[in-house]
């Protein structure tokens, strides 16, 4: 029974290190650098745990290999970490990452290299050799948590007390069944869930999702998902649908969530646990194990705690629209950088509305990019928009308007009337800015001045959102995502009854 138990201790063990990957290296990205880190004594305790357990003197060495391992990507996560935060201490985390994977190199030497798990360590360790920029990391560490490691089921065995040697079926040829875990994943408008995502109040969406079976118990009809939440539940509905045995180890599924009250500015997310339950008609519930995204994290947005107003309905509503877009797809945006981004972006729409409503360019078609920019910065002082660096110097070049690092170039257009043309035309400008100042999120306001000969559309239609494309990038995805805001103003309108 001893080597029964040390065995589930051995299986144990190897689940929760692949539990570990699975839920942090496998999603990383450098936001999560303080919460990856937080994970980085237990994991090595339990690399150390499975190493005292093992007998064979090969596979012993093999942990003591993984350990070199997960140093050099913790010590690599930590340099990312400090760079990003100016921390003296950036060149000995470096040091001692690149330390960590020589060391697996030359140890691995006397190792079984067709192992495809200690194949996949030596490539990571050659790469980690070569690490020089922050842009690297996030690679990196989701490569360590998709090499698939081996399960090791050679648990130490004490001298047994059978003098005549009679088999013993509990210590003998013990078939020991893997746990059943299952891979999830979810998704929202077509996007991964972001974790925390952010959601509008009163507004059901649908939630679509990605399960994975290592296996499906023999006799168990379906597959029950519930939840615990932090909140009450009577704050939100979730609705997912019971699953069936499956012809194959993958199942898609699709559900509801809808929540009903909005949450405070700066409260934190709301958590989800989901929890697992397989059913049978004759047999106790059995409870597998789920990875990936077993816990959603939810913020819950609505114009009554939206601190950014335009002064106008339907661009409240915009501007809401697309700081929720900002948080689900720009990761490790600091808040002073989204919170300044945001008070220039709806004071930039308020304009946008102003000018709509009491016609401020009409019959106008020869305005300057200087009394553009000089009407808007009058306008915005005089809505307490301070702290703005009118034509400040950057990147070789001189920006409209500089707000706290936020960029808003100011355009004048007179022969295009395409909006995609438009933004295509001006877009590069104000991003080169942008990465010059170190920031993720900028804007681009334009003055259409062609002479109108059809009535102007809503002011909320006139209102985008691009994602840039980036020089070395253009078919991979950058670490740091970034965003461009896009306002165009109609100007140079007739009078209504000359349309």
């Amino acid at each position: 029974m001893r080597q029964r138990k040390q065995i589930n201790e051995l299986r144990d063990g190897h689940l929760r290190v692949r539990k570990y990957l699975n839920e942090f290296f496998t999603v990383y990205d450098t936001h999560k650098a303080n919460q990856t880190v937080m994970i980085e004594s237990d994991i090595l305790k339990r690399v150390e745990e499975l190493k005292q357990t093992v007998t064979e003197k090969e596979i012993a060495d093999y942990y003591i290999g993984m350990e070199h391992i997960l140093k050099a990507i913790f010590f690599l996560i930590r340099w990312s970490n400090a760079v990003l935060n100016g921390n003296a201490e950036a060149e000995q985390l470096l040091a001692a990452s690149k330390a960590n994977a020589k060391m697996f190199l030359s140890f691995s030497t006397h190792l079984d290299l067709t192992r495809p798990s200690l194949s996949g360590f030596t490539a990571l360790s050659k790469e980690i050799e070569l690490v020089s920029n922050v842009d690297k990391i996030t690679p990196l560490v989701r490569k360590m948590g998709s090499i698939a490691f081996p399960v090791f089921y050679t648990a130490k065995q004490e001298r047994s007390d059978n003098i005549l040697n009679i088999p013993d079926e509990t210590k003998e040829n013990e078939i020991v069944e893997p746990p059943i875990v299952i891979s999830v994943l979810f998704y929202i408008d077509q996007e991964l869930w972001a974790n925390p995502q952010a959601l509008k109040k009163d507004h059901q969406y649908i939630i679509k999702g990605t399960l994975k079976f290592n296996r499906w118990p023999e006799n168990y009809d379906k597959l029950i998902l519930t939840y615990a939440s932090t909140t009450n539940d009577e704050w939100f509905v979730l609705s997912l649908p019971e699953i069936t045995q499956p012809l194959n180890s993958e199942v898609n599924i699709e559900g509801n969530i809808i929540f009903k009250y909005a949450q405070a500015n700066f409260e934190a997310p709301v958590s989800i646990k989901l929890l697992a339950q397989f059913a049978s008609a004759t047999l106790k519930p059995m409870y597998p194990q789920l990875i990936g995204y077993d816990e959603l994290k939810v913020k819950i947005a609505d114009l009554s705690s939206f601190p950014y107003l335009t002064g106008y309905d339907k661009l409240n509503q915009k501007a809401l629209d697309i700081a929720i877009q900002i948080q689900n797809q720009v990761f490790g945006l600091a808040n002073e950088e989204m919170n300044n981004f945001m008070v220039l972006f709806s004071a930039i729409l308020n304009y946008q509305g102003y000018c709509a409503q009491y016609a401020e360019y009409k019959n106008s078609d020869s305005v300057s990019e200087n009394d553009f920019r000089d009407k808007l910065i009058r306008y915005l002082a005089a809505r307490n928009i301070t702290s703005i660096s009118k034509e400040a110097h950057v990147a070789g070049g001189r920006v409209e308007i500089n707000y706290n690092g936020i960029i808003a170039e100011l355009k004048i257009e007179d022969s295009i009337t395409d909006r995609d043309k438009i933004i295509e035309k001006y877009k590069k400008q104000p991003i080169a800015y942008s990465t010059a100042t170190g920031s993720q999120l900028s804007i681009l306001c334009i003055l259409d001045v062609q002479r109108k000969l059809l009535p102007p559309g809503l002011t909320p239609n006139n209102v985008f959102l691009i994602k840039p494309e980036f020089h070395g990038f253009e078919s991979t995805p950058v670490e740091r995502e970034s965003r461009l805001a896009v306002i165009i103003i109609d100007a140079n309108m007739p009078d209504p009854s000359k349309y």
